[in-house]
């Protein structure tokens, strides 16, 4: 068994498998590279690099890409059914870790912490008179009430006191805790939100979504968050909402392009706290993904049975045969 791993990830999840003779192929990101290194390989473990049709054109034994995250809008789902090839990803795996980076953005963001530091690291001491926000009993606007949604609004209801409104276009009402308040209309949450967290999943549809309508609907002196996509925010329309002063504040973890020029604007701005697409970066969470990652593996090339975290599925899946 070939396990192609072209980027550095945590093992611990396959490490049985190792130790039963799978072999680890390791190569470069970049498209021909791949091409050349997928040939033979049964098993890949994917981070941030991209599956073209014509990548997986030439993978005539893989069985399965095993994501190591939640994301998938890098891997052609198309091809992969089209050509037997599972694809999963870890779900729940990531969900504490980004939730607690949301809340951090938040506290970050609205307490000035980025030009806090600046100014202090600077010899002003008297920026201690600049007054921030409070969060209790503040309203938080979840747009995108999947697992990490859900665990935001959870931490910040009962951690913060924050009143909590939700809305997804993909799901519906009937299963939200009793401390959430469901809105059908996007433009109301806005108006009423004095947070805004975002946590849809890029897709056609969301692709450029939040732009000049979405925050001029955005309550005046609100915060955006953003521990989402990058691609799904028209950038230059936030700079300007930020510039404006009808925006309080962002807290960011991703960029329309990564990593962020430092040419962008949002660099110069006090008012924006910044990470670099980090939020699920904690050593629980990445071992989280390893261990799921590793279970959908073994799903696939020793029980040959659909793997558990399958986000795909392929009328005639290849399965393993190794034992």
């Amino acid at each position: 068994m070939k396990i192609l791993v072209p980027q550095d990830v945590i093992l611990d999840g396959v490490q049985s498998l190792i130790d039963n003779g799978a072999e680890i192929v390791r190569c470069k990101t970049d498209e021909n590279s791949l091409i050349e290194a997928i040939r033979d390989c049964d098993v890949v473990l994917a981070r941030t690099e991209i599956y073209s049709r014509r990548v997986l054109e030439q993978a005539k034994q893989l069985k399965i890409i095993a994501r190591y995250g939640v994301g998938f809008e890098k891997i052609d789902l198309q091809a992969a059914d089209d050509l037997g090839i599972w694809v999963t990803n870890t779900p729940s795996a990531l969900t504490n870790a980004v939730a607690e980076s949301v809340m951090l953005l938040m506290l970050a963001t609205a307490r000035h912490m980025r030009l806090c530091d600046k100014e202090m690291r600077n010899g002003n001491f008297g920026i201690r008179s600049l007054l921030g926000m409070e969060l209790q009993d503040k309203v938080l606007g979840v747009i995108g009430f999947g697992r990490i949604g859900q665990m935001v609004a959870k931490k910040c209801h009962f951690g913060l006191d924050m009143r909590i409104l939700a809305y997804d276009p993909y799901l519906c009402a009937c299963q939200i805790p009793e401390y959430v308040t469901w809105v059908d209309n996007r433009d109301e949450l806005l108006g009423r939100a004095d947070v805004v967290s975002l946590h849809l999943p890029l897709t056609p549809q969301t692709q450029g979504s939040v732009g000049k309508a979405f925050f001029d609907a955005m309550k005046d002196g609100s915060i955006f968050i953003n521990a989402a996509r990058g691609k799904e925010v028209v950038e230059d329309d936030l700079i300007a909402a930020l510039k404006s002063g009808k925006l309080y504040g962002a807290g960011l973890d991703c960029f329309s392009s990564e990593p962020l020029p430092l040419t962008n604007e949002l660099y110069g701005l006090d008012n924006v706290v910044m990470t670099p697409h980090n939020a699920s970066a904690t050593a629980e969470s990445f071992h989280r993904c390893s261990e799921d990652m590793g279970a959908c593996v073994k799903d696939v090339m020793l029980a040959q049975k659909k793997p558990r975290f399958a986000v795909n599925h392929p009328a005639h899946p290849r399965m393993g045969s190794e034992t």
